[in-house]
């Protein structure tokens, strides 16, 4: 048994070796938030409307569909810039789309938004998603997700995600019952609870290390 423990300890201890780095990291670095296009959806919406199948009505319902995913994309895109406009300040940002991050550009592109130009920024772009944690221990949670340069999530004990929803507890029951019960965190909470995250992590562990020597 004690052999374990001090096999967990040292696991622990690599953790937390790991997470630290990572914060030193972005903080002479800088980070990336990757904008989700809605490319996929918005292709397939096309490719179903194009069906001989599909009747004017129906073509007409996949239009308006159309618009107004690309109406809500843009509310929150346009949502997440100013957010980090007037919150971020602990290292350089910058944005990307995530169908730049794809080895090969999209055969069809119906996104109506051009690539970003890679911004010049110190260091190494660690990266903000939006999606699902993948991790074992915090698999599953709707969340922002911050990741290494090279797209994997990061892990604690690294402040590595903030979850989307207010309430989380009995998620797909309230959900269906209960919709008003499942509220999602405006963008301007989101980008400020992960920067105060970086900050407090930064400062109790960089910080105040450094201070000491």
């Amino acid at each position: 048994v004690a052999h374990e423990e001090t096999g967990a300890g040292g696991q622990d201890r690599k953790d937390q070796e790991a997470a630290v780095e990572h914060i030193k990291e972005i903080k002479n670095g800088h980070i990336i938030f990757v904008l989700p296009s809605q490319l996929n959806k918005l292709n397939e919406l096309h490719r179903l409307r194009q069906s001989p199948k599909a009747s004017a009505q129906t073509r007409q319902r996949y239009d308006e569909m159309y618009r107004e995913i690309i109406a809500e994309r843009e509310e929150y895109h346009t949502n997440i810039r100013q957010a980090f406009d007037s919150i971020w300040s602990f290292c350089p940002y910058a944005f990307i789309y995530d169908f730049q991050l794809r080895h090969q550009p999209p055969d069809t592109n119906l996104a109506q938004i051009e690539p970003i130009p890679s911004a010049d920024l110190p260091g190494k772009g660690y990266r903000i998603r939006m999606g699902k944690t993948r991790s074992t221990a915090h698999f599953g949670v709707e969340a922002l997700v911050v990741t290494d340069p090279e797209g994997n999530d990061l892990r604690r004990p690294f402040p590595f995600y903030v979850k989307l929803n207010k309430r989380t507890w009995l998620n797909g029951l309230v959900s269906i019952f209960f919709p008003s019960a499942y509220n999602k965190k405006d963008e301007s909470d989101l980008i400020a609870t992960l920067h105060l995250n970086f900050v407090k992590y930064y400062d109790g562990n960089v910080s105040e290390s450094e201070s000491l020597k």
